[in-house]
């Protein structure tokens, strides 16, 4: 469930391959409450692309410093989404998913 994920993701800041495989879990939930066998392959081809994050960085906290301060963090989204307002949810989706968002931009354009 997204709360376990949450809570592993938080109980280990330093842990970065956790940190990947709690990301991975997060959205393939989210894609697979969907019911759309399309989302579930299409997070997938985004972890195949997003999973190379500098690992040559210090670990230290690492999710601090890999995640843009005006993003919203899986435990936000979990809050939107338990919220249960379409509206919030989307916001929290759309914010959470614009650093990425970017990046894929930045490396298609190359």
């Amino acid at each position: 469930d997204l709360e376990e994920i949450v809570l592993r993701e938080e109980c280990n800041p330093d842990d970065y391959e956790l940190y990947q495989e709690c990301d991975y879990e997060f959205h393939l939930k989210i894609y697979q409450s969907t019911r759309c066998p399309a989302l579930e392959s299409f997070q997938t081809l985004l972890f195949r692309n997003f999973s190379g994050t500098p690992r040559q960085m210090p670990s230290k906290n690492f999710i601090a410093r890999f995640q843009d301060p005006n993003q919203c963090s899986h435990r936000d989204v979990l809050e939107a989404i338990k919220s249960r307002i379409p509206e919030v949810i989307q916001a929290a989706m759309r914010r959470h998913m614009q650093a990425p968002l970017e990046k894929l931009r930045h490396n298609t354009a190359r």
